[in-house]
């Protein structure tokens, strides 16, 4: 029966959870109560709600003869088996972040020209400059920005050399963006709370670099925009 199979998976997420979250950072009684208030659960969060609404009819509530008083769906099923595969595994930033080898990357020595031309033409809207595959900078419209309010004028021409702008390069140094370093292994809701969190007067988070070592003397393995998590937004309803 798919009451008892969808009881089977709930337990398993149980486990999952109990043996993820302290027991004495717990606020509520159900290890499920706890996990929908993490980061973690908010992909799922509406449909977990439900499951845990249909868990407790099954777990409390009976026909006279017995029966369970509801038969939870295929799709319901399905859609707590997703939950349960990603609490086991979580997306990480390794699977949806832009590898290296498909981003566009500059170096110092690289046309500012040329290179703001193939942005357009290519639609990147930032892009890494490295040294020894570490990032030093981004080259992107606020590079540009900074610099002319920095000098008052650009006089740029075939032969410049994207090194004219190394103090505005620097990523610390955008007027109106940020950047984040962190390791592959950095889950999707863990990336997703760094875009989601802006403490006031900070600027915006424009992208986070992964690198082999977590921080930015690291190689560059890749590039995770708002984008790239859309594009990869785990969802338990695509199993419905």
């Amino acid at each position: 029966m798919r009451s008892e199979e969808f009881l089977r998976w709930y337990r398993v997420m149980e486990d999952l959870l109990e043996a993820r979250l302290p027991a004495e950072g717990r606020r509520h009684a159900s290890v499920v109560m706890d996990y929908l208030e993490t980061e973690d659960a908010q992909p799922f969060r509406e449909r977990l709600d439900l499951c845990r609404e249909i868990r407790n009819l099954l777990s409390h509530s009976a026909n006279p003869d017995g029966s369970a008083v509801i038969e939870p769906s295929e799709a319901v099923v399905a859609s707590l088996k997703a939950i349960v595969e990603h609490i086991r595994e979580p997306m990480r930033a390794e699977v949806f972040m832009t590898r290296r080898q498909d981003l566009m990357t500059a170096r110092g020595d690289y046309y500012a020209l040329r290179l703001m031309r193939d942005m357009e033409a290519r639609g990147f809207s930032h892009v890494p400059v490295l040294s020894d595959e570490r990032v030093v900078g981004v080259f992107s419209v606020s590079t540009v920005f900074s610099q002319l309010a920095r000098e008052g004028e650009l006089n740029i021409s075939e032969k410049t050399r994207i090194s004219l702008f190394s103090r505005s390069l620097r990523v610390d140094r955008h007027a109106s963006e940020r950047f984040q370093f962190a390791p592959a292994g950095i889950t999707h809701a863990e990336v997703s709370a760094l875009f989601e969190r802006r403490p006031a007067k900070r600027k915006r988070l424009a992208a986070v670099f992964i690198t082999d070592t977590g921080d930015e003397d690291g190689a560059l393995l890749g590039m995770i925009t708002p984008w790239d998590l859309l594009a990869a937004k785990p969802n338990a309803d695509a199993a419905v």
